[in-house]
């Protein structure tokens, strides 16, 4: 008789910053996945509320959880590396303290990494929390697949032309030689550093895709731009992560790589021209500093450019062309939304 080939083992590391109120069901989440982790380190960022207490009653309950506590807050890339430094096993998960993993994603996940060694990471679909726990619905984003499926690293450009990003961080397992080598997340990257990991491992290694929902995110508060991120710094991320994406360390970028930077780079200033267009008063001059940053811009692009550097200044072509920019499924969204249908 054969014998059955022992799943990877996995860790999760879980930065907490006064988290408090959600720490219960995260770790509960994590700690009673029907594959239970190897290992579970939770780096508490010098919270102030009751979040060690809830820490320590796990750790007393679970022996595989070990908290690490940092002296002074230090943010939630560098706890997350901090973590990372101490993981042994074979993959790894980094949730956030609000999240809340669901039943059969380790299993899943770890089923299909088996099936395929040469992924890098696995990820799954993803439902939204509000802040009191209720079920939003799903996380609007692409599903490449009907079934599970691998995408090797040769397909991925071409899979992230036809459906732009499809894998979360929220549900994403990840092999931990693969984030060896592309390097852990990058603090200078700031919060969509985790984002530029996991699309560095699929680009080298190939990724798999469970179309299941298999985790929930609590997003923040939503609100304008200006209230989000200052559109400056915006400007300065996007740059310092297309120079990781053009620069990787120790080699020259592929030409996947390369254009899948002008693809991404596209994606994200049509996001920051949604987001601006959302404005009032109507910031023509951020608006135009988007628009010339598109990469290979269209005849469409360089006439609205020409229109906003003019006294000649309407909102109305601006906003039928971002509509017209989005993928049908986004444009379906829209469309629902306008008309108050869910």
């Amino acid at each position: 008789m054969a014998q059955t080939q022992p799943l990877p083992t996995i860790a999760a590391v879980l930065p907490n910053y006064n988290h408090e109120r959600y720490l219960p069901f995260s770790l509960e989440g994590i700690c009673s996945q029907s594959v239970p982790p190897k290992e579970v380190f939770v780096v508490d960022d010098a919270s102030t509320d009751g979040s060690v207490a809830v820490i320590q009653e796990f750790a007393r309950r679970y022996p595989f959880v070990r908290l690490i506590r940092n002296e002074r807050n230090i943010g939630c890339v560098n706890s997350f590396r901090r973590g990372w430094e101490e993981v042994t096993a074979d993959c790894v998960t980094f949730p956030a303290a609000d999240d809340l993993l669901l039943p059969g994603l380790f299993e899943k996940s770890l089923k299909m990494l088996q099936r395929y060694p040469q992924a890098g990471l696995c990820s799954s679909l993803v439902g939204l929390l509000s802040p009191d726990g209720k079920d939003l619905g799903p996380y609007e984003t692409s599903v490449i697949s009907q079934a599970e499926c691998y995408v090797p690293p040769e397909r991925y450009v071409e899979t992230y032309r036809e459906h732009e990003n499809w894998i979360l961080s929220y549900s994403a397992i990840y092999r931990s030689p693969c984030v060896k080598a592309v390097g852990m997340e990058d603090p200078e990257l700031g919060p969509p550093a985790d984002a530029v990991m996991g699309r560095e491992i699929a680009m080298r290694f190939g990724s798999c895709f469970i179309p299941e929902r298999l985790a929930m995110w609590r997003p923040p508060v939503s609100g304008s731009f200006s209230q989000n991120i200052d559109f400056n710094m915006a400007v300065e991320l996007h740059d310092r992560i297309a120079k990781r994406l053009r620069e990787p360390a120790g080699r020259a970028p592929t030409k996947d790589e390369l254009e899948y930077l002008a693809l991404w780079s596209r994606r994200i200033e049509l996001e920051h021209l949604g987001l601006l267009l959302e404005e009032k008063p109507t910031p023509y001059g951020q608006i135009a500093i988007v628009l010339g940053r598109i990469p290979h811009p269209s005849p469409v692009e360089r006439a609205l450019l020409a229109m906003v550097r003019s006294p000649l200044r309407l909102k109305a072509p601006l906003k039928l062309y971002h509509f017209a920019s989005q993928r049908p499924a986004e444009r379906r969204r829209i469309l629902r939304r306008k008309l108050g249908l869910k």
